[in-house]
C-alpha cells in the first residue's frame, strides 16, 4: 500500500517537481565527479590545460541537458495552466 501511494505521489505535480530536482542534482553531482576525477577522456596530468577542455565540454553538455529538462517542465506547467483556465 505504501509503495502504491509513493508511486502515485511521485507522478503527481509535486512529485514531478521533486523528481525534476533529483535529476538536476544527480546531473550536477555526476558532472562535478567527472570534473574532479583523475580518470578522464583527456587526463590533465598528461595533457595539462588541454585536459580541462573535455571537462568543460562535459559540463557544458550537462548544462544544456538541465536547461532542456527545465524548459520541458515549464512548458508542461504552462500547458497545464492553460488547460485549467480554458473554458468551453
Amino acid at each position: 500500500t505504501l509503495l502504491r501511494h509513493a508511486i502515485t505521489d511521485l507522478f503527481s505535480a509535486e512529485g514531478m517537481v521533486f523528481m525534476f530536482r533529483i535529476r538536476i542534482f544527480v546531473c550536477l553531482g555526476l558532472a562535478l565527479l567527472y570534473f574532479f576525477s583523475p580518470l578522464d577522456i583527456i587526463p590533465e596530468m598528461v595533457f595539462g590545460a588541454l585536459g580541462f577542455l573535455d571537462d568543460l565540454i562535459i559540463m557544458f553538455i550537462i548544462a544544456i541537458y538541465i536547461t532542456m529538462i527545465y524548459r520541458n517542465v515549464l512548458a508542461n506547467r504552462a500547458e497545464a495552466t492553460a488547460d485549467h483556465t480554458h473554458v468551453d
